[in-house]
């Protein structure tokens, strides 16, 4: 029996070892199809509706692309902005920053020989552009060609997915032994009912979140309120930690070039928001769709972003929710479902 449980294990442990290795290597291929799968999931709705009012299906596809390209080209923008009106004014913080340091220095460490001069030409040396520009520039264009290619292939299995979802379904279907066909039969109602209902809330969610933040920021006066109230929402998706972290972040930034008045405002205003967001927006928009605790969460965001990067940490939650639906509807999985769900 012992002997029968431990090359169980052993075999799991190959098994996801070489799932890892697949999805490290594979990640030009593998990145774009998650994209298009979640894309899919969260259009399927639309395309449906359109469906049921008479419209074909492939213009139904399209009008529900266009849509979503609104919504993304808005985003984008927005995020846009947001960067480029940070990026503008670093050198003006890190200036107030030398400041602030110099005149803690003066007035706590004014026993402590260092020189003022030396502390500007260290913050200096730390935000000098003009050494980077050439790499900076070379680097935008990379990034954009590839940020560009991931799009245009996403958006090609997007529109399959869509186009071919039904005959996917049939497909799965049709190699599966026949007790599970409830099995994959809920899992597919569940996908494309609570996974995109779930994704749209999170999006929302992180919507009025970047609103009430960058209204917040502004109120205190702390600079480029909108780039911080962007982060700090992005960070909010993670559990209990996420939070901590970007008000932390944002929380040190003011310290150092608004003041410590500005500093004790941006605590304050992180206990009302959080107290917002965990009796109201959360458990009203994307409560009660797909429960995932703090830990499983946390973990799942490591490991993607340790296998695809950026894009995998952005990946992890939905991935993490997809794979909870499956635990929770297959009764040889079910105490998996369990150990990474939040529920009572």
């Amino acid at each position: 029996m012992n002997k029968s449980i431990l090359s169980q294990s052993y075999m799991f442990a190959v098994l996801v070892t070489i799932i890892i290795i697949g999805l490290i290597v594979g990640k030009q291929i593998f990145i774009p199809l998650t994209l298009g799968l979640f894309f899919s999931l969260s259009l399927a709705p639309v395309v449906t509706k359109l469906q049921s009012w008479h419209i074909p299906k492939i213009p139904a596809i399209i009008l529900s692309f266009l849509g979503a390209l609104v919504i993304l080209g808005v985003i984008g923008v927005t995020v846009g902005f947001a960067v480029n009106d940070f990026l503008e004014k670093l050198p003006t913080y890190t200036e107030s920053i030398g400041e602030t340091l110099i005149t803690t220095k003066e007035s706590i460490l004014g026993s402590i020989p260092i020189d003022p001069i030396i502390i500007e030409q260290k913050i200096s040396e730390s935000f000098e552009f003009s050494t980077i520009g050439m790499n900076t520039l070379n680097s935008l264009i990379t990034t954009t060609t590839n940020i560009g290619a991931l799009l245009g292939l996403t958006t090609v299995i997007t529109f399959l997915t869509l186009l071919y979802r039904d005959r996917i379904h049939n497909f799965i279907k049709m190699i599966a032994k026949e007790k599970h066909q409830a099995y994959i039969n809920t899992i597919a109602h569940k996908s494309f009912s609570i996974m995109p209902r779930y994704l749209r809330g999170i999006l929302t969610v992180v919507i009025i979140m970047t609103i009430l933040n960058s209204l917040g920021f502004m109120i205190i006066n702390i600079p480029s309120p909108l780039f911080w109230g962007l982060m700090v929402s992005l960070l909010n998706i993670i559990p209990y930690i996420g939070p901590i972290i970007g008000f932390g972040a944002a929380t040190i930034f003011a310290l150092l070039v608004a003041g410590p008045t500005t500093a004790i405002l941006t605590i304050g205003m992180f206990l009302i928001i959080q107290f917002i967001d965990n009796n109201f927006l959360t458990p009203i928009i994307a409560g009660g769709q797909i429960n995932i605790n703090a830990l499983a969460a946390i973990i799942s965001l490591v490991v993607c972003g340790m296998i695809w990067g950026a894009i995998g940490m952005v990946l992890a939650l939905p991935i993490l929710g997809l794979v909870k639906i499956i635990f929770d509807e297959i009764p040889e999985f079910q105490h998996l479902g369990y150990l990474i769900g939040d529920e009572k």
